[in-house]
């Protein structure tokens, strides 16, 4: 059976309970596959495999028709964050909030006008400039520090608040490149391409070790030696110790920097 996350994000839980811990999250239109039921609570698994469980007010039935129509539609992947979404083409009634990635089928389409379909076929309107096209690196680092200041939240993959892997894996969908969710899978699609601190070029990822020799963090590098991540909330640090921004502890935890050409 098929479910699709009717909000702007669900939080999904470890276990069945809001007492425990949130594993990650999914964003609205995402069309989930649901694996059992509990009370009001619903154990689902999400497009990028991930599983855990979420309250059954987030989703709503996806039936075979609504399935196939989706099929033959265009998209719009949000890019901007903290979009609004309207009623009416005006854009003045506001009824709800579109996070980073989510991808909205297109009704129609006027310059930097659009009118979408919402999870429950009702219609709605935003307007969202273009983005930039060919240049990928550079979209990263934009859409990364268009959300500078963003809060820290474990599991989290929106502006609303969002973790390290969170921000890789969501910056990643919105320019069309799959990736796995967590730090620790992600480096292993590019393991085979290590680059030096000097080489690395923007949008280039580095990955961050504990004691035990796991990968705990990830970041985006911008000119080297400063890179952009999500650790207590989105910022920019440095590997140079010269550097006002300087973090002694992360350059300490650094297992290594490596090029993100072959997911382009």
């Amino acid at each position: 059976m098929k479910k699709i996350i009717k909000t702007t994000f669900a939080n999904i839980y470890d276990k069945p309970s809001f007492q425990s811990q949130v594993v990650t999250q999914g964003i609205m239109w995402e069309i989930v596959e649901v694996l059992d039921k509990k009370d009001d609570w619903i154990k689902l698994k999400l497009p990028d495999d991930y599983v855990g469980w979420t309250q059954n007010f987030f989703l709503i039935d996806a039936n075979k028709e609504l399935l196939k129509q989706l099929e033959t539609m265009g998209y719009l992947t949000i890019h901007q964050p903290f979009t609004s979404i309207y009623s009416d083409e005006k854009l003045i009634n506001k009824i709800s909030n579109a996070a980073l990635s989510v991808r909205f089928p297109i009704i129609e389409k006027n310059s930097d006008l659009f009118k979408i379909y919402l999870p429950d076929k009702s219609i709605a309107y935003l307007t969202q400039k273009p983005i930039a096209k060919n240049d990928i690196r550079k979209n990263i680092i934009n859409i990364a520090k268009s959300i500078l200041g963003t809060s820290y939240q474990w599991g989290g993959k929106t502006e609303y608040g969002i973790d390290c892997s969170g921000l890789v894996q969501t910056i990643f969908s919105i320019l069309n490149i799959s990736v796995p969710r967590d730090a620790s899978q992600q480096i292993k699609i590019v393991k085979n391409d290590p680059v030096k601190l000097n080489e690395a070029k923007p949008g280039d990822l580095l990955f961050f070790k504990n004691e035990n020799n796991n990968i705990v963090h990830v970041a985006f590098s911008l000119e080297t030696p400063r890179f952009i991540h999500s650790s207590s909330e989105m910022k920019i640090n440095s590997l140079n110790e010269k550097d006002n921004d300087f973090s002694e502890k992360l350059l300490n935890m650094l297992e290594g920097i490596y090029s993100i050409e072959n997911l382009l």
